[in-house]
Order: C-alpha cells, then structure tokens, then sequence
C-alpha cells in the first residue's frame, strides 16, 4: 500500500503482507510518502513478510519495511503491529520526516525495530514495544552534519535483541537528540 503527496488521510486497520518490488527498491508494506505528505495518521494497522524481488531471508535488504516513511511532515503512526521483517526495518522514518510520532506500537522479528534516519528530525518515539529484532531502535546518520539531530526516544520497552536495544550513529556537538526513561532486557547496550 503506497500512498505519496497525500494531506489529512487516515489509514485505519489495513493488513498489509507478502508485498515484494524490484531490488533495490522500496518495497514496504505501507508507505508514506516519497512525495511530501503531511498530516497522515496510520492506526491500527498489521503488516508482515514484505520484500524486495530475489531477497531470500539470508540477505540484508535496507529498503523494505513493515510502514516505510519518506518525507512526511507532521505524521502519526500508533496502535500498529509491525512483524517479520527479519532483513529489514519495522518502522522507518527514512528521509526529510519532520514531527512525526511514533507511539504505542508493537514491533516484533525484524533486523530493525524502528528506526530513524537520513534527516529525519524533531520526530518523537515512545510507548512502542520492540522485541526480538537485531537492534531495537536505530537512529541513523543523516545526510549531513546538523541533520536528525532532534529526535526524542522515550518510555520505549526493547527486550530481546540481539546487538543492540537502542544504537545510535550520533555523537559529540552533532547530536541533540534525547533518549531517555526506555527499558531495554537481554539485550547489548550501547
């Protein structure tokens, strides 16, 4: 399900699996965006086993996800169950998403729980519960020094994963990001 330069919709109880593109491409269950978007809310929704063309479960694949955001603005995505992506990402906000939220989803068997990346920025993370994924949450490197700077993780529970319950590419002066008050068991810290 793909939905690109769309404003105020909401996305309520979609199931979304076994949804597969071209390599090298983004092959989500749900997407937001590409185009701006802003003012989408996804709820409720289920989404399971979506991959890129000739990916076995064996390969890392950086660009499918269970909700895949790309340039999304003021969005909100709660309520979700997000599972078995097991080469790829829970839910990613991957590019120019600015004041998302991501709260109260459940998040389960992926390389990646939730990540954010790419110049995401002034997103907020928290009440999610992640599990059994390689790493729980991700904040990757943006694109530019200054860039993903401002996202808050909080009241997160990640339990069983992996490498790492909370990682961040962040450090020093480029960094104003705020991870505070998440429970993370029987996984490696940071």
């Amino acid at each position: 399900f793909k939905l690109s330069a769309s404003s105020y919709i909401t996305l309520k109880y979609v199931v979304a699996h076994h949804n597969t593109g071209p390599v090298n491409d983004n092959s989500p269950g749900i997407m937001i965006g590409y185009t701006s978007s802003n003012n989408i809310t996804v709820q409720a929704c289920t989404t399971y086993s979506n991959y890129t063309g000739a990916i076995s479960d064996s390969v890392d694949d950086w660009n499918t996800s269970g909700i895949h955001v790309y340039e999304c603005i003021d969005c909100l995505f709660e309520d979700n169950v997000v599972r078995d992506q097991p080469n790829g990402f829970g839910i990613r906000l991957k590019w120019k998403d600015t004041t998302c939220t991501v709260r109260n989803n459940i998040v389960y068997n992926c390389k990646n729980g939730i990540s954010t990346g790419a110049d995401a920025d002034t997103s907020y993370i928290y009440g999610n519960i992640i599990y059994d994924c390689e790493i729980g949450i991700l904040e990757m490197q943006g694109s530019q020094v200054g860039d993903n700077n401002r996202n808050s993780f909080y009241n997160n529970t990640i339990f069983n994963c992996s490498l790492k319950g909370i990682y961040s590419e962040r450090s020093g002066t480029d960094s104003a990001q705020k991870i505070w008050n998440n429970i993370v068991i029987d996984s490696p810290p940071d």
